[in-house]
């Protein structure tokens, strides 16, 4: 899957999504409008708003991002996406080829370099192991009992930019159909405390 080139507006979608969702109200539009933004950041009710320091304006930290001028407070040369934006478009190379009948179970990553503007990303992923595994939930807050077999397939996955430089690695594991079980039931059983999860397995082999 290619990204193409990183811009503004795949920047400031993120902004759009994020903060409807905390303002938790339908007029969004009206929220992030320029002259409510502007008083909000004034009265400094949002991510604790600071002064632009060559515009005098007021600014919020998270706009060291994609902005030019305050990028290089993260110590970064340029303008970059957000971590959950890094991590977040991986997935659709996932369901784009699991398609509406695959889970995604679970997905582990190492970010290793930002995606900065105008950086074209190529993801790609291999299936590496295939195999079946049992789901077993207790009752309890948050759990859901009960007992399934799933046929699932390990992947391992990384995005490149134009250079070959590795911005996110990792794997992740995909539920399937089979010909077997048939299609992937849902909710799958867990118990209401998941084990732990060893770093090592964590980082390394997580499928």
């Amino acid at each position: 899957m290619v990204l193409p080139p990183w811009t503004l507006l795949d920047q400031v979608v993120y902004h759009s999504v994020a903060w409807a969702t905390i303002s938790g109200q339908d007029n969004a539009g009206d929220i992030l409008a320029f002259e409510p933004m502007y008083r909000r950041l004034r009265q400094g009710s949002i991510f604790g708003s600071i002064t632009h320091p060559l515009m005098r304006w007021p600014w919020t930290m998270n706009t060291e991002h994609e902005d030019a001028l305050l990028a290089v407070f993260r110590g970064q040369p340029g303008p970059f996406d957000f971590g959950v934006q890094r991590s977040q478009i991986p997935q659709r190379m996932f369901t784009d080829w699991m398609g509406d009948d695959g889970f995604i179970r679970r997905l582990q990553m190492a970010f290793r370099k930002p995606v900065y503007y105008s950086d074209t990303t190529i993801y790609t992923g291999e299936v590496v192991t295939k195999f079946k595994e049992v789901q077993e939930g207790t009752d309890g807050p948050g759990a859901v009992p009960g007992k399934k077999q799933y046929y699932a397939v390990g992947i391992k996955y990384q995005g490149l930019n134009q250079v070959g430089e590795a911005q996110v690695i990792g794997t992740g594991t995909v539920y399937l159909p089979s010909r077997e079980a048939g299609p992937v039931e849902l909710p799958i059983p867990h118990p209401e405390r998941p084990p732990f999860v060893p770093y090592e397995t964590f980082y390394r082999d997580w499928y």
